[in-house]
This record gives C-alpha cells, sequence and structure tokens, in this order.
C-alpha cells in the first residue's frame, strides 16, 4: 500500500532514498535478522529495477513487479498465487548486479564518485559538468553546454562534496560564427551544489594528442594540484583560485601519466638517450611532498622494455601499480599487478579483446575491466576471484568508478547511459554474478516466423539455438563470431558474421542448418573455390541490411563486394541445391535488400535509387536513380 501511494504521489525517489537508508541501517545493525534484512534488500532492488514502469502508474506494483521478479522474500510473501502464464521464458533466477539504468543523452568523457557516494559528478564532450543522483539516476544538476567540442576532461571531488574542479581539453570552439581548432586546456571549479562556475583557472596550451592535464585536490580540499605532460606540477589555492606555486620535473615530456588519489604519487614513463642512443622508456614514481616538493620516490619498478606492448597503460595506488597491456598477435589484454614497494608481480590476468576501461579500488582491492570482447567483470585482486560479471549491458563501457561507501560500482558507455552495480558479495552472493549464462551476453537475436525457433550471438563465439515451445537450446561456436545472426522464417536455417580470419573460418558470413550445425555454404572475403566458398566481404558489418531469405526459406540473397572499390555483385542462393541462382554487378553503394512479401521479387536499396528484381531469374523489374549508375 504504502508503495503504491509513493507512485501515485510521485515520489518514487522519496521512496527509493528512504529504501535505501533503511538497508543501510540493517546492515550496520547487529539486532535485525537475516529474513528482514534480506526482505528489506528485495524491496530495494524491486525499486531500483521497476522504478520507470511504477512512475506511470501504482498498478505495475501487481503487474510488473511481482510477475516478473526473481523468486525473492516479496515474491513469497505476497505473489506466491500470481503467476504469469505468458512469460514463457526469462523469469530471473535471481537479481542481478545491475541497479540503475539513466540515458544521460551525452558524450561522457569522465565519471567521478563524490566522497559521500550518494552522487556522480561527469563531463562531457559540450563542456558541461552534471551531478547525478546513484541510487534514483535522476540529473540533479548540469552546468550549460558550451560552443565548443571537448577532447579529454578529468575531475576531482573536494573531501566536503562541495566543489568540483574539472581540467578540459579544447579541441575546437566557435567564436563570432567561426569555427576554431584550439590547443587549449581549461581548469574550472564548480559549485557541486548550484553548478555555478567559481573560478576558471587558467588557459594551459598543451600539445596536439595530449589527453590534457590531470587534477587532484588535497586530502584537506584546500589545494588544487594539476599535472601536464610537459612536466609542470602547478598548485592552486581552491578558495581563491589563486596559483600557489609552479614546479618543474626532473624530467621534460613525460609521455605517460598516472596520478594517485588526492595527487600524492606520480607515475611517469618518459624516454632517455641510452650509450648507443637509443630512446630507452624509464619508469618513475614521484612524491608530492607538504609545499608542492616532488622527488622520486624510492621504488622497484619493472622494466618497460620487458612489455610486449608499447602502448601499455599504468594505474598507481599505494602500494600497487596495474600495467595493463595489449598483445597485437592475438589482441588479448594482460593486467600486471606489481608491488613496487617489494619489486614482486604479485598477480597477473589474462582477458579476451583489447582493453576499453580498466578501474582499481585501493580500499576493497578490486578491479573492474572492460574489453572489446567482454562486457565490464569486477575481480578480486587479492584472491584473482571474479565477482561479478555485468552482462551484455556493460559491453560497451568506456568509463568505471568504485563507490567509496558501498561497494557499488558506476559505468558508463558509449551510448551515454550511465549504470550502477550492485558487487557486494554480501547480496550477490560468491560468483553468483558469474554464471554461465551472464559470462556470453546476447549481441543479437532473431526468430523463426512462428516464434518457436530463436537463434542468438553472444559475446565470444557462442551461437544458442532456442526452442520455445520445449524450452531447451543448443550451443554452438563459431570461430571469430560477429555480433550478427539471422533465422530463417520456417527456422531451419540461420546465417551469422565471422569477422577475422582463421583455420576453420574465413572472415564473411556462413549459413548454417539448425538441425545438423554445420556449414552449408560461406561467403568470405578472399578468393576460393566454388561452391563452398564465394568472394564476400562488408565494410558495414550489419547483416540484415545485406542478407535476407525468402519468405519460403528456400533462397537466401546478399550483396557480395568485389574489392573493386563501390562495385557489388548481387546473388541469389538456392539453398537446397547449395547453387547460385543468378547474379548481378552493380557499381554503387548498396544500403538494403530485402524480398517482397510473395517472394517472386527482390529489392535492392541504393544510395541514390533502388531496383526490383525477378528472385527467380534475376530480370530487372523496375528500377529508379536520382542518377543512373554505370552498369
Amino acid at each position: 500500500m504504502w508503495l503504491e501511494m509513493m507512485s501515485l504521489l510521485g515520489n518514487i525517489d522519496d521512496a527509493i532514498n528512504s529504501i535505501q537508508l533503511l538497508k543501510t541501517w540493517c546492515q550496520k545493525s547487529s539486532t535485525v535478522k537475516r529474513l528482514t534484512a534480506d526482505l528489506i534488500h528485495d524491496a530495494y532492488r524491486v525499486l531500483l529495477q521497476f522504478q520507470s514502469p511504477l512512475r506511470l502508474c501504482a498498478g505495475h506494483v501487481y503487474t510488473t513487479i511481482l510477475s516478473f521478479s526473481p523468486v525473492c522474500g516479496l515474491t513469497e510473501h505476497y505473489a506466491s498465487q500470481l503467476r504469469v502464464p505468458y512469460v514463457v521464458r526469462g523469469q530471473p533466477a535471481r537479481w542481478d548486479a545491475k541497479l540503475i539504468t539513466t540515458d544521460t543523452e551525452r558524450k561522457v568523457l569522465a565519471l567521478k564518485f563524490f566522497p559521500d557516494g550518494k552522487h556522480i559528478a561527469m563531463g562531457d564532450d559540450r563542456g558541461r559538468i552534471s551531478v547525478w543522483s546513484s541510487s534514483t539516476g535522476a540529473e540533479i544538476i548540469s552546468t550549460d553546454a558550451s560552443d565548443t567540442d571537448v577532447s579529454a576532461c578529468s575531475l576531482d571531488i573536494s573531501a566536503d562534496g562541495t566543489r568540483i574542479a574539472s581540467s578540459m581539453r579544447i579541441a575546437r570552439l566557435i567564436f563570432q560564427g567561426l569555427t576554431l581548432f584550439s590547443h587549449l586546456t581549461q581548469l574550472n571549479i564548480w559549485d557541486a551544489i548550484t553548478g555555478s562556475c567559481i573560478f576558471l583557472l587558467h588557459n594551459i596550451c598543451s600539445f596536439l594528442h595530449e589527453p590534457g592535464p590531470f587534477i587532484a585536490f588535497s586530502p584537506n580540499g584546500l589545494e588544487l594540484r594539476c599535472w601536464s605532460k610537459n612536466g609542470t606540477l602547478s598548485r592552486w589555492d581552491s578558495i581563491t583560485g589563486r596559483m600557489l606555486s609552479s614546479h618543474e620535473f626532473p624530467v621534460k615530456d613525460c609521455y605517460k601519466i598516472s596520478v594517485s588519489r588526492c595527487g600524492s604519487l606520480i607515475l611517469t614513463e618518459h624516454h632517455q638517450t641510452s650509450m648507443v642512443q637509443h630512446f630507452d622508456k624509464v619508469l618513475t614514481i614521484w612524491e608530492v611532498r607538504e609545499g608542492g616538493v616532488v622527488s622520486p620516490l624510492q621504488a622497484l619498478l619493472p622494466n618497460p622494455q620487458d612489455s610486449a606492448d608499447p602502448g601499455a597503460s599504468y594505474h598507481i595506488d599505494r602500494p600497487l601499480l596495474l600495467i595493463t597491456e595489449c598483445h597485437t598477435f592475438d589482441f588479448d589484454t594482460t593486467a600486471k599487478f606489481w608491488d613496487y614497494q617489494k619489486g614482486l608481480e604479485i598477480k597477473r590476468m589474462t582477458f579476451s579483446g583489447s582493453p576499453r576501461c580498466v578501474t582499481i579500488c585501493e580500499e576493497s582491492k578490486r578491479m573492474a575491466i572492460t574489453t572489446t570482447q567482454l562486457p565490464m567483470q569486477i575481480w578480486d585482486i587479492e584472491s584473482g576471484t571474479l565477482l561479478a560479471h555485468c552482462g551484455g549491458d556493460a559491453s560497451g563501457v568506456i568509463h568505471a568508478a568504485f563507490s567509496p561507501t558501498e561497494m557499488v560500482v558506476a559505468s558508463v558507455d558509449n551510448f551515454g547511459v550511465l549504470r550502477t552495480w550492485d558487487i557486494d558479495p554480501i547480496h550477490s552472493g560468491s560468483n553468483s554474478n558469474a554464471s554461465e549464462t551472464d559470462s556470453h551476453p546476447c549481441r543479437s537475436v532473431s526468430a523463426s516466423r512462428s516464434g518457436k525457433n530463436v537463434v542468438s550471438a553472444c559475446s565470444g563465439t557462442r551461437v544458442v539455438l532456442w526452442n520455445i515451445a520445449e524450452q531447451t537450446s543448443l550451443n554452438l561456436e563459431v570461430p571469430n563470431l560477429d555480433d550478427d545472426v539471422i533465422m530463417s522464417p520456417d527456422g531451419l536455417y540461420f546465417i551469422c558474421g565471422t569477422e577475422t580470419d582463421s583455420s576453420l573460418t574465413n572472415p564473411g558470413w556462413a549459413l548454417y542448418e539448425t538441425k545438423s550445425l554445420q556449414p552449408l555454404y560461406t561467403w568470405s572475403s578472399r578468393d576460393s573455390s566454388r561452391p563452398l566458398y564465394g568472394t564476400f566481404f562488408l565494410y558495414d558489418s550489419t547483416l540484415s541490411r545485406y542478407a535476407t531469405f525468402s519468405p519460403d526459406s528456400g533462397r537466401i540473397a546478399v550483396i557480395v563486394p568485389t574489392g573493386r572499390g563501390e562495385h557489388h555483385k548481387i546473388e541469389v542462393l538456392d539453398i537446397h541445391h547449395r547453387k547460385i541462382l543468378w547474379e548481378v554487378d552493380r557499381d554503387t553503394i548498396v544500403r538494403g535488400i530485402a524480398f517482397f512479401p510473395e517472394g517472386t521479387s527482390l529489392a535492392v536499396v541504393y544510395e541514390d535509387g533502388y531496383e526490383v528484381f525477378d528472385a527467380l531469374s534475376g530480370g530487372e523489374i523496375y528500377r529508379e536513380f536520382a542518377s543512373l549508375p554505370d552498369h
């Protein structure tokens, strides 16, 4: 009843905050029974996951929340008799790690939790600083967008949470109607309550490819420190905006730099000339002392010349140094944890794909990592165990931050979607969020006309075939699987993409039979013998735009680039006889292809027009172009 009233009053945010306070109190109190604490936790997860429908209608408490929630205390106490018969498959067995999801509708360049963990600060490519609620995902304040394009951003927040410092590298600005390219970096301090700019500290001229200075408040919040790759450390009074001092590093032109929290440690990678006039890479850790004095720290560091990746990145926090390398021969990512006080490598982990985002948390000794092949994962550094696999929603994460007060991680993907994740083992259970199903999140899905058969392409190499009526599934490993998959209308065939070359599969697409799970026909990027291999490769790998099944599932039409500029072939394959029925050459960019519902005609859309063909003979029925292409 209380939740229904809060929904009718439009106070779902207050309901979430109230339940969160109650949940926190239950965790700290030793007198609360486990059953009660679990019930409060389930109520909190219900509010977070279903807050969108609850904002629309109180009736969603019964039609959405209790029906589609995992089996938990709420469903056992209040919905034991409620079962929705049309939920055939997909009701979760447990709460997943995801807490909230909010579309910020902006390109986020930096992400930072407030010290109290209740708010999240962001900086975007239009120079805006915004503050969001970590419990509800609601935007609290935002500065105005500027007529600039920001290419890099660094953020820090004062210890009392009242000020936000930003360092933004301006790539382009508009002045009196003119577009100007800039190499400036702006340092600002903002009021975290009102969003107003307190100080514009400095405009720093930087080099074209520099990411911009790194900034950090001192522990007492009275001082702001700024490091740039040209070897300069500047100190500012964060109350008055006055520069306190500027110091030169003993080394110039640091090619890489990593700054610990509160700015007490700095790691630099710079080059020095050896005896044979070679430029060797050197790693140095610098300690920032009182008054901004910079001195090298006695540390036992690995030799950067031993790294397999010249583009290795570094993350420093006492007493650990994280070195992230990407191996070019297999595009795997290696994360090495180095104790620079003992001079020992204490842990090494390997992940598929190139790194997108790597973040470590000093207090909890945990790491969040996302690669081009794996969604975001949370690892315990000391034990090397996987704590949470965040699923397909975290596939494009480019920024992540750990909450300083709770076992929560915030992430933003390349579409600007903000999500928070629960990584507390008390609620998720040891490794419960790292299930076999979640380790292969769905990237693409297609169904037969009847809806009884479904095929999904997952991250990695897995294709899953689902029989909805029998509630069974089959797994197929496809080497170098791409994201796209299409099922035939009768559910007997499917086509999937392969993106890189291997000894088993050439890059291109492959046609499979669902019964035998064997490839029947393959279009590849390099010439080979027919009829098994054709000549096929697309730079835009959206499969549904360049391949289509006929309504009777007996034919498949594809667009086949020939490797000569914009020249393409249109091919129609007889699936049952494994032969090409007809093909037509076109020297123009293709945008899409589809059979007409009766299956006797085929439409092909180009950049400048379209054509309709006889699907059996390949004869042209009709065409219309803005300008006729050369045939």
